[in-house]
């Protein structure tokens, strides 16, 4: 039988936005998406106007239900994004345990999340204080250090 893969990566990619990191006890919930451009796996999402509804808009702390789980089942549409949920779809949202995001800025682990907003919304999610324009993600901690762009798990037990 002819050999079809003799070399491994030692170091395989360690999770992509929206993968739930482990099998550990948490909370998924699911809500339509709102947004004309959808949500993006890993992506922070809030309430939105309807009562199922959620939004990539920030809206505050109160109001924030969690992070977009990756669906690799969601197709792919005419003029869509990929690795989104378009808008009028069902998204599943983690709001605990753990989950992989790409964050805006170096963390650290053990630091509060903060989602930037207004003029600070390229912070993206990160390590910032909450303030006027980074709003508070709940509970939910920074599990590995990384630099900014990097996948990094989060995690709210």
């Amino acid at each position: 039988m002819a050999v079809i893969q003799d070399q491994y990566n030692d170091t395989p990619t360690k999770g992509f936005p929206g993968m739930v990191s482990n099998m550990e006890p948490g909370n998924r919930i699911s809500r339509t998406v709102e947004d004309v451009a959808g949500l993006a796996f890993g992506a922070p999402a809030w309430q939105g106007s309807g009562d199922r509804g959620c939004t990539g808009v920030p809206g505050t702390a109160d109001n924030f239900l969690g992070f977009v789980i990756a669906d690799h089942g969601q197709p792919l549409m005419p003029g869509g994004t990929a690795d989104t949920i378009p808008r009028y779809e069902s998204a599943a949202l983690m709001s605990r345990t753990t989950i992989y995001v790409r964050v805006g800025q170096a963390v650290t682990k053990r630091q509060a999340v903060t989602i930037g907003t207004g003029a600070n919304a390229a912070h993206g999610i990160s390590a910032a204080p909450a303030d006027a324009t980074h709003v508070a993600a709940p509970g939910w901690i920074f599990d590995e250090t990384v630099a900014a762009g990097g996948i990094c798990r989060l995690a709210r037990r």
